[in-house]
């Protein structure tokens, strides 16, 4: 299998990448210091009910610009509902608590939602938009890496499987395809990233790079440059994430509901909220994508799948160079018990997406997660 990059779907122009999908398409604009011009790029009108849905740390830092921007296209000032950014927020309690919150403010099927934050917001804001009315508009302005080059774009709502005591125990097993109208990436929200969150982002680019050989030599190209964190050029930052957009967006064109094509961008992901769901706050997301990358590739290697015989070795090194984690915890009873509620698995078998080769990646099935024990037990020494 390999990654479209359907350059006749997807048309690339000055950092506005169309994505296709199904009979909907939408417009993903990158740029720099969109902020102070923001009004400009905000859809509907002021007679339409809108509300936003912020990261409640984003909003505090960033909910001034954008209410003069609301001010400047809606004639006021716009309800917020501030979420809490950690992943435990991605829950039925903060669904209900929005429903009600568009409830209260009189949304109606001609209303939209801002999401304004990274990718729990854009998630979460999603998902209550897909459901409130059978489907409202959302557009979303998403102010982390990892939201500007995955989450923002393709469509994937939903929530975890979350314990009454916060504790998640599935992740993204609720959920639904409902695409924003419009996705504003202002990469300059980037700059006040911590480094840690910045590079949690990297993490989905390199498995865009694993997927997509251009995005991989950009990567590599660059990687001195990314390896700054935040403090990396604009211009820089700019393309990496129109880059990555347009991977992705390639993909969901080619499949938009996950029917087969789609699969590839779980490349690293079975093993990932395996571990999220098992350590809990050990590991951000895209940590935990750098440590299912290696897997996947060591998996690869031991079912005779991976030709490029190097792969693991460079993809170490891009994730070391990016501060990521390479070595994996110990295994425990929680991390196998993940795998098995893991909601790419079909017919009673686990799947995993496994490189080839950058370019090229290959599905692989096992019928016990226990099978995966001596391996996760060599990458822990």
């Amino acid at each position: 299998m390999r990654s479209p990059r359907s350059w006749d779907r997807v048309k690339k122009m000055d950092k506005l990448i169309e994505v296709i999908a199904g009979e909907k398409s939408y417009i993903v604009l990158v740029g720099e210091q969109v902020m102070p011009d923001l009004g400009r790029h905000l859809h509907g009108d002021e007679h339409e009910r809108t509300v936003i849905v912020a990261d409640a740390n984003v909003w505090q830092a960033h909910g001034a610009a954008v209410q003069q921007a609301c001010q400047e296209r809606y004639k006021r000032e716009l309800p917020v509902y501030e979420v809490p950014g950690e992943e435990a927020s991605k829950s039925w309690i903060q669904v209900k608590q929005i429903c009600s919150f568009l409830g209260q403010h009189r949304v109606d099927r001609q209303g939209r939602i801002i999401a304004f934050g990274g990718g729990v917001v854009t998630d979460l804001a999603g998902f209550a938009a897909a459901i409130w009315m059978r489907g409202i508009q959302y557009l979303s302005i998403p102010t982390t890496l990892l939201a500007q080059v995955d989450a923002s774009v393709g469509g994937k709502t939903g929530i975890n499987m979350v314990t009454d005591d916060g504790l998640i125990t599935g992740k993204n097993m609720l959920g639904c395809f409902h695409h924003p109208e419009h996705v504003i990436a202002d990469i300059s929200l980037l700059k006040q990233l911590p480094p840690r969150e910045f590079n949690a982002g990297l993490a989905e680019s390199i498995k865009h790079g694993l997927l997509d050989r251009p995005v991989y030599d950009f990567m590599q190209e660059h990687l001195d440059e990314l390896a700054q964190g935040p403090q990396a050029k604009p211009a820089v930052l700019s393309d990496l994430v129109a880059e990555n957009i347009a991977c992705k967006a390639g993909v969901v064109a080619e499949d938009e509901r996950e029917h087969g094509q789609r699969r590839i961008l779980n490349l690293g992901h079975t093993f990932a909220h395996a571990l999220e769901a098992a350590f809990h706050d050990r590991y951000k997301h895209g940590e935990a994508v750098a440590l299912g990358l290696i897997a996947a590739c060591r998996l690869a290697a031991q079912r005779g799948k991976l030709e490029d015989q190097d792969l693991e070795g460079k993809l170490k090194t891009m994730i070391e160079r990016c501060s990521l984690p390479t070595k994996w915890p110990e295994p425990n009873d929680d991390l196998y018990a993940a795998m098995e509620l893991d909601k790419k698995a079909a017919g009673g078998k686990l799947r995993f997406i496994v490189p080839v080769e950058v370019g090229r990646v290959a599905v692989e099935e096992l019928d016990d997660p226990q099978e995966l024990r001596p391996l996760l037990e060599e990458l822990a020494k």
